[in-house]
C-alpha cells in the first residue's frame, strides 16, 4: 500500500514522496539478493540513479 502511495504522490510531483518510493524499491531490490531472487549485478545497476543517502537508508532499514 506504501508504495501505491508514494508512487502516486511521486508521480504528481511530491520530491518527498519520489525519495521514499526509490527507498523502498531498493529494500525490496535488497531483499530480493538476500534471497537469491535477484542478482547483485542488478542491484548495483539499478543503484546508479540514486543518491548515496538513499542507498544508506535503504541498507539501515534492511540490517
Amino acid at each position: 500500500m506504501a508504495k501505491q502511495l508514494y508512487e502516486k504522490a511521486a508521480l504528481q510531483g511530491n520530491h518527498k514522496a519520489k525519495d521514499r518510493f526509490k527507498i523502498l524499491m531498493l529494500l525490496a531490490i535488497n531483499q530480493g539478493v538476500a534471497r537469491g531472487e535477484i542478482s547483485k549485478d542488478i542491484r548495483l545497476s539499478w543503484i546508479k540513479g540514486y543518491e548515496p543517502w538513499q542507498i544508506e537508508a535503504a541498507d539501515k532499514y534492511f540490517d
